[in-house]
């Protein structure tokens, strides 16, 4: 009975970490979408902002001087897919409020959900933000901004 119970957890928390890939390397990232093409920038120090744009999101995760993913955004491109996202969301996570969740992972901790707007004076858009306080307090303690 216990074996019947795990299987499902450990498919939803396997589910959940590859949708943030908070904790995975960049090359392990890389590898995950092989026929998807990738651009990166140089943040402060050593550390990387890697960007996949799709049809329907952009995903930035920034990578530590480690070569760890600390952080993940989605900047959904559809309504649509904002849609799916919060929909998502709702689903597989534990809901704070209408623009916040958490999941409890083995392996990283408590990670937090955010859906913020961004506002300037030509557009506006959603951004969906994933970290893991834990992964992100270390980040900052190894000189991380």
């Amino acid at each position: 009975m216990k074996h019947f119970l795990l299987i499902p957890l450990l498919l939803i928390t396997n589910f959940l970490n590859a949708q943030h890939r908070i904790g995975r390397t960049k090359a392990e990232i890389i590898k995950e979408f092989a026929n998807e093409k990738f651009s990166s920038t140089k943040l402060n120090g050593d550390q990387e902002l890697l960007l996949l744009v799709t049809d329907t999101v952009a995903c930035f995760y920034q990578i530590d001087k480690k070569g760890i993913c600390v952080m993940t955004m989605f900047r959904p491109l559809t309504n649509l897919a904002l849609k799916h996202y919060i929909e998502n969301c709702n689903k597989n996570y534990i809901i704070e409020n209408d623009k916040s969740w958490k999941v409890y992972t083995t392996d990283n901790g408590i990670i937090t959900v955010k859906l913020g707007l961004i506002k300037d004076e030509n557009e506006s858009f959603y951004i969906l933000s994933f970290y893991s306080e834990e992964a992100w307090k270390e980040h900052l303690k190894a000189g991380g901004s």
